[in-house]
């Protein structure tokens, strides 16, 4: 009895981590508001609520809490207090991952624009390389016509000494 009792216990408990195995992954968001106090304590009124990522200069600590400005684009930027546990001294993940990604697109458009002009200089290499050899065929059918010539002219100019010296001989 105490056999079947542990063999049901050992399949409910396979069953049961096997199902776990199967559930959906999910995240807790980061998108979350804190509070923004008048004082340093929970009792203190609620000033407003603070976004994630919202850029702070902290003005002075005291325990757990934070004396805190909040920066504005004005620049008049309101004083309050919040949770020391609520601030991080680096970017937030959002903020540098749209920095990221800004940067991200403009290296892909960068990359892009090389991308043409790589095209377009092979295009203009490739027209380049056959005007080069037409002018080479030319080249060479010129070199040979010259060599021609200058055999032909070589003969010409020994009849020519020869001519002369025969008729100056007369």
């Amino acid at each position: 009895m105490k056999r079947a009792f542990f063999l049901c216990g050992m399949v409910v408990l396979f069953v049961l981590c096997a199902a776990s195995s199967w559930a959906e992954k999910a995240y807790v968001t980061d998108r979350f508001k804190v509070t923004f106090r008048s004082g340093p304590s929970l009792e203190n009124k609620v000033v407003r609520m603070l976004p994630s990522g919202q850029e702070l200069e902290v003005l002075d600590t005291q325990g757990d809490w934070s004396h805190v400005r909040v920066i504005t684009e004005g620049g008049d930027g309101i004083d309050g207090w919040i949770l020391n546990r609520f601030l991080i001294e680096r970017l937030p993940w959002e903020k540098k991952a749209k920095i990221l990604e800004a940067r991200n697109q403009e290296l892909e458009a960068k990359l892009t624009m090389i991308d043409e002009k790589r095209k377009s200089a092979s295009s203009e290499n490739q027209q380049l390389s056959a005007e080069l050899k037409k002018t080479q065929v030319a080249l060479e059918g010129l070199k040979k016509k010259y060599e021609r010539l200058k055999k032909g002219a070589a003969s010409y100019l020994v009849l020519k000494n020869e001519y002369n010296r025969i008729n100056t001989n007369d």
